[in-house]
């Protein structure tokens, strides 16, 4: 009766630190694994990384091991257990392991089960206001949130030149409403040689450009010279439309650097703009 209640006690002492191990590597492998489907993992920039995460485990996992060792061996010396309940405990540190891991791999093997990002066609249209009064047509990519085929994440234009719509976080899917940056576009930075797209009817004028030590001056296109921000976005399942106003952004303060041409008297650029984005999404075929 005695060792019966004895090995109660042990159970309930073990159960809720078990527990927790378990449900916490269990979330902890799901942050890592969603943001390693994702392409966002990186340890060095403080990201969740499923390879970090099993550096440490391993690490932790000797140092556990090793203690064990050696309290095993100063408690053999003085007494061996007997009874199940002793047992029990003597391998409570096992147990612990077996829960961390086996927490950690079910994580894992429950996001990599629903699946990373899918990115799928888009035909996207461009309405510039004015003074352009334009419109475009390109090809894009819409990207899904993870485990998540007919949710789009995130937009991008298939051209260079012209900024993402992020509608939500790809690893986690919350909202967000926010306009990317295009690729080099701030300073105008795009290989040499490439196609940089530009709207229909932009007024004429000298193209700015950025001067700094060591860098070729390359054009800024109509488009880049502005900052984008979200007024409203309407999205409905694989399509949507974002209104954005953009704003041209004035010469950063910086000693080593300087815009020329980035306004000039009687500018025909104006200081804002209101930019329409429609999008249409094929739908996943996974």
């Amino acid at each position: 009766m005695q060792s019966k209640l004895r090995l109660v006690v042990a159970c309930a002492v073990l159960t809720p630190p078990l527990v927790y191990v378990a449900v916490w590597a269990f979330g902890q492998a799901q942050v890592d694994w969603r943001y390693k489907l994702a392409g966002l993992s990186d340890a060095f920039l403080g990201r969740p990384a499923p390879e970090m995460s099993v550096i440490i485990g391993l690490a932790l996992t000797v140092i556990i091991g090793v203690a064990a060792l050696v309290t095993g061996l100063v408690r053999r010396r003085r007494h061996r257990p007997t009874d199940l309940a002793g047992r029990v405990l003597g391998w409570s540190w096992l147990l612990l392991l077996i829960a961390g891991w086996g927490g950690y791999v079910t994580g894992g093997a429950t996001v990599v089960a629903a699946g990373g990002p899918i990115d799928a066609r888009a035909n996207m249209h461009w309405e510039f206001g004015t003074p352009l009064n334009s419109s475009a047509d390109v090809p894009g990519t819409c990207r899904s949130v993870l485990g998540q085929a007919e949710t789009v994440a995130e937009v991008q234009p298939d051209v260079l030149g012209l900024p993402g719509i992020h509608l939500r976080n790809v690893v986690s899917g919350k909202p967000e409403s926010r306009v990317g940056s295009a690729p080099g576009a701030v300073a105008g930075f795009y290989p040499e040689g490439s196609a940089v797209f530009e709207p229909p009817n932009v007024p004429e004028r000298p193209k700015p450009y950025l001067v700094q030590a060591g860098v070729p001056p390359s054009p800024l296109p109509f488009v880049n010279a502005y900052n984008y921000r979200v007024t409203t976005i309407n999205d409905s399942h694989l399509s949507g439309t974002a209104y954005l106003t953009g704003t041209r952004f004035s010469q950063p303060y910086v000693s080593s650097e300087h815009w020329v041409d980035l306004t000039i008297p009687n500018d025909p650029w104006p200081p804002t703009y209101d930019l329409t984005v429609t999008w249409t999404c094929q739908a996943s075929s996974t």
